[in-house]
């Protein structure tokens, strides 16, 4: 059987610490500590590979070094920086809104 090291979350102090500022990909709220350069690369805890993310763009980068996944992204079409969770929300309610006609919505009773 082999042995796993196991993962501890940065002390409270330096979470909060890092999690003041918004996302530093997407300017979103933070709610996670993502290293700047993975741990699966060579990365450490050390306060200054730590940086303020939000959940999306943290599960998104993965073991990803920015300037990685910055190009992960480009070779897809997706744009740089990640665009805020709220402002795709909005994207996506204008363009469905926007397949209606005024007709349709006075149809609905709006």
């Amino acid at each position: 059987m082999g042995t796993r090291e196991i993962r501890r979350k940065p002390p409270a102090a330096v979470r909060r610490e890092v999690l003041a500022d918004p996302c530093a990909y997407c300017d979103d709220d933070a709610t996670h500590v993502d290293h700047i350069v993975p741990l699966a690369q060579g990365g450490t805890d050390d306060r200054e590979n730590l940086a303020p993310a939000c959940r999306w763009c943290n599960e998104e980068k993965l073991d990803f070094t920015p300037e990685q996944w910055r190009a992960w992204r480009e070779e897809r079409g997706m744009p740089w920086p990640p665009v805020p969770r709220f402002a795709r929300m909005w994207e996506a309610i204008a363009a469905t809104a926007a397949q209606f006609t005024e007709e349709d919505f006075r149809a609905a009773g709006y």
